[in-house]
């Protein structure tokens, strides 16, 4: 199993990494905050995993990001990351459109 980013977060590589730390389904969601209801519809492919969840297990999982936060801090934490990103390509957008009206100025 080779998992590189959040995104290759499967219900298969769920179910491995699970085994894999010799954890049951509830210990395993409970250390991400979730339950295992929601765990096991996440491993059966019965509900899509949300990207909360997959960079959640990646973090703690993969990455080994250890929990001594709590999950709803760890889940702000990402927001603002995925916040920061959402703000650097509207700044790379607004870089762009400027250098383009520059351009347009230039040939007037």
């Amino acid at each position: 199993m080779k998992v590189e980013s959040p995104d290759d977060i499967t219900p298969e590589v769920l179910r491995e990494l699970r085994e894999r730390h010799g954890l049951s389904l509830r210990r395993f969601w409970a250390n991400l905050g979730y339950s295992d209801q929601r765990g096991g519809n996440y491993e059966r492919g019965d509900r899509a995993i949300s990207d909360d969840a997959k960079r959640a297990v990646y973090l703690h999982y993969v990455a080994g990001l250890p929990f001594d936060i709590k999950a709803s801090e760890l889940r702000a934490l990402l927001a603002l990351r995925d916040a920061k990103h959402r703000l650097i390509e509207a700044a790379n957008q607004t870089t762009d459109a400027a250098e383009a009206i520059r351009l347009a100025a230039a040939r007037i």
